[in-house]
């Protein structure tokens, strides 16, 4: 209780001084900054939260982090997959279309023609690769 005493003798320090380089007002500041630091520390001292609870949380943590993120970006890949999809259905619309546009012209006969024409070109085409 003695070092208790002369600790609060000495934050008293001296009121008049007029120096410009105190050692006793330095000594005062140094004390006072110890004493709110070993407060601190003793107040905070009940709530620490050990350090394999932190990994744990922390561990936690990321692993539902990284399944945020992999739904999102299954997400993200599902949505593009669709629209690759209703591209790829309006470039063979398109298709269909130009081909009944192109077939609009042809006669019965030249119709004809051109499906012996692909009969017969498939056919020689299967024959080589056979």
């Amino acid at each position: 209780m003695n070092w208790i005493q002369s600790i609060l003798s000495v934050l008293k320090g001296v009121k008049d001084s007029t120096a410009l380089f105190d050692y006793k007002r330095i000594l005062q500041e140094v004390l006072v900054s110890i004493l709110v630091s070993v407060l601190v520390w003793a107040i905070l001292k009940p709530f620490k939260i050990e350090d394999d609870t932190n990994s744990r949380l922390l561990s936690i943590a990321l692993t539902t982090q990284r399944k945020l993120d992999s739904l999102n970006f299954q997400e993200k890949l599902h949505k593009q997959q669709a629209q690759i999809d209703s591209l790829n259905r309006v470039i063979i619309l398109q298709h269909e279309n130009d081909s009944l546009r192109s077939n609009a012209r042809l006669s019965k006969l030249d119709v004809i023609r051109a499906i012996n024409k692909y009969i017969t070109s498939s056919s020689k085409t299967e024959g080589r690769s056979q």
